[in-house]
């Protein structure tokens, strides 16, 4: 991705952008057309499907067997690690994202897709509508995070304002400024 590793993190931090850039996206998961990357009366609840989806494809069904432990029905749960993985989980796979920067205004994206084990022994075993979706969803965002790094680039580029809505921003940029200062004084 031809931006900034930090550009990408603050993008999956925030879903002020999802109903614009992601409609598919939003219409699995309504409360990405609000704007909020989590419900705002219960943070630490997962995120809902639309009624009678259950899966992270772009039709809400699948054909996967369940994680191990992970509840059905459908919700999605994403999680980011310091500073730069994330963990995307839903009841049929869980999804890892590593980014790697590779220049200042340049990042390797990895991503990593893990489905219950029994699905492997089924000769119909086909991972490709989850990962399709997973990888529409993040060549969006890239579109997007270049976008970014073009206009941050820019001689005009001074400062841009964060809201409330930006909180998990806010924190990855208050921690990633702490580790700085720890790192140089």
């Amino acid at each position: 991705v031809q931006a900034n590793w930090k550009i990408i993190v603050e993008n999956y931090a925030e879903c002020l952008h999802c109903a614009v850039v992601h409609p598919e996206l939003a219409e699995l998961i309504p409360l990405y057309r609000t704007g909020n990357v989590v419900d705002p009366d219960d943070p630490t609840a997962p995120v809902a499907f639309a009624e009678g989806r259950v899966a992270f494809t772009r039709t809400g069904q699948t054909a996967q067997s369940p994680l191990p432990g992970v509840d059905p029905r459908g919700a999605y749960d994403g999680i980011s690690v310091f500073p730069n993985v994330f963990f995307d989980l839903t009841p049929t796979v869980l999804s890892l994202t590593a980014i790697f920067p590779l220049a200042a205004d340049r990042s390797l994206v990895v991503g990593e897709y893990l489905f219950a084990a029994d699905n492997f022994d089924r000769p119909d075993f086909d991972p490709t509508p989850e990962v399709e979706f997973n990888e529409l969803v993040g060549a969006q965002d890239y579109v997007v995070c270049e976008m970014v790094q073009r206009g941050v680039a820019s001689k005009a580029f001074t400062t841009g304002g964060l809201t409330r809505k930006d909180a998990y921003v806010i924190d990855f940029v208050e921690r990633y400024l702490a580790v700085e200062r720890l790192r140089f004084g």
